[in-house]
């Protein structure tokens, strides 16, 4: 166990007592505890990967959104979503999560082009041209 994990405890009697951070009240550490300490010890890497699987589903949007020369996601969506993404990537940034916060601007410029797009193409509701009966 590392020396970070544990704080003293000076409870009065002088006698020091050692508590485990990481445990449940300082009781003994189950398997189900270090499971969590490696999901701990790895998270900058695990939000990452979720979030960069995140990004391949917006992938498809864009490409098809080129091909088709017309945006369906709204601009409200689009703009909420970048700037939610980049306020997330300062608070990784805040917590030293590094490699999440460049995951987090990379969706941030994903959702950018979203509303590129939708800004270039416009509303696709507007391009229809009403039946002449």
């Amino acid at each position: 166990m590392g020396r970070l994990a544990q704080h003293r405890l000076n409870i009065g009697t002088g006698e020091n007592y050692s508590l485990d951070r990481r445990s449940f009240c300082g009781l003994q550490r189950t398997p189900h505890i270090a499971m969590l300490d490696v999901i701990s010890d790895n998270a900058d890497f695990l939000i990452a990967a979720a979030n960069t699987a995140l990004d391949a589903s917006l992938v498809p949007t864009m490409l098809n959104q080129r091909r088709d020369k017309a945006s369906t996601v709204p601009l409200t969506t689009s703009i909420t979503s970048t700037a939610l993404w980049l306020f997330t990537a300062l608070v990784f940034a805040s917590i030293s999560l590094w490699i999440t916060m460049c995951a987090s601007i990379v969706t941030a410029s994903l959702w950018a082009i979203i509303a590129a797009q939708r800004f270039i193409y416009g509303d696709p509701a507007s391009r229809r041209t009403p039946n002449s009966n």
